[in-house]
Formats: C-alpha cells, structure tokens, sequence
C-alpha cells in the first residue's frame, strides 16, 4: 500500500517572530541546517519507500516560491493546492 503524504504549509509568519514574518514564513526558513523547513520534511518524505509524490496546501500568497523552492530541491510534486 502507498501512501500520499499531504502537507499543510500554510501560516501568516507570527508565531516565530523576529525569524519568521508574513513575507518569509517560518516553513520557508532555514532553521535546523541550510535548508527550510518545508523541504527537509518533503526530503524525508520522499526518501521513504511507501510515500508517493506529496500535496502541499499552502496560501495563495506562498504557492509560487513552493513550487521553486521544491523545484530547487529537485523534488516532484503531486500537486499544489492553494487556499
């Protein structure tokens, strides 16, 4: 059995102040090494043998640096769902 990871990255950037802000939410940032939060999680993901592609759910606002930070990463998407 497969499973299709779904993460919710959304947020406004409030809760991590000064680090992160409504222009750079913390999903975005770098916090435990050189890559962002969002990414090490999809990295994981996506190295386990039983996850297919992943969805991300993520504000409007945030879907187009998403897309480039994951095609940055070299990681593939099932898609991008924005609210």
């Amino acid at each position: 059995m497969k499973i299709i990871p779904i993460i919710m990255c959304g947020g406004s950037g409030t809760r991590l102040w000064p680090v992160s802000r409504t222009q750079a939410p913390k999903q975005l940032q770098p916090i435990i090494n050189d890559t962002s939060l969002l990414a090490n999680t999809v990295t994981r993901l996506t190295e386990h043998p039983l996850c297919l592609d992943p969805v991300l759910i993520c504000a409007a606002n945030y879907a187009d640096e998403i897309e480039t930070l994951m095609q940055g990463e070299g990681v593939r998407l099932s898609a991008i769902i924005t609210e």
